[in-house]
């Protein structure tokens, strides 16, 4: 297919370079530069590796292996007047 594309003057220097290089048109050589290009934008991006993250999250606000307290927690009404503010609630 035959079309016009204005590109800039360094641009098409070194596309012209690149070509004579290759021993190959211009014309060839953009197309196969940009079809490249072109499916290497099109392609989903790898993932970022997974990094576990861990912090210090101080004392535990009750002792989860103590089935009274975990009771109690679960059926508070107001879990920041009984374990401080911030703490969520059952249905958080």
């Amino acid at each position: 297919m035959r079309t016009t594309l204005d590109i800039g003057n360094p641009v098409h220097e070194k596309l012209a370079g690149y070509a004579a290089g290759q021993g190959e048109s211009m014309s060839a050589a953009a197309t196969r530069l940009l079809d490249g290009a072109l499916r290497d934008a099109a392609r989903e991006p790898e993932p970022l590796p997974f990094e576990w993250i861990a912090r210090d999250m101080g004392e535990p606000l009750i002792d989860i292996s103590d089935p009274r307290a975990m009771k109690e927690l679960l059926l508070a009404d107001d879990v920041a007047a009984m374990y401080g503010d911030g703490a969520l609630p059952p249905e958080a």
